[in-house]
């Protein structure tokens, strides 16, 4: 695993993520300073851990904002 600092363009994080680079965690926490506070909102209101297994949670929500979006997008 690498150590982040900052903010990456969410190609690198898929790219580092899909090579077993970093972890979910690292990919929600170094993408935007808004995903990363939604994050934790998300974990707050869900009485979850700032982990791995959160974030993929997390993740999977944001990709199914992104579906809903794109379809209404295409309608």
């Amino acid at each position: 695993m690498i150590e982040l600092k900052g903010f990456y363009n969410e190609a690198v994080l898929h790219d580092l993520l899909a090579k077993g680079e970093i972890g979910y965690l690292d990919y929600v926490m170094h993408l935007s300073e808004d995903i990363r506070d939604r994050y934790k909102d998300y974990c707050s209101r869900n009485n979850l851990q700032l982990d791995d297994e959160s974030a993929e949670k997390f993740f999977g929500v944001l990709v199914e904002e992104e579906n809903k979006e794109h379809e209404q997008y295409m309608t």
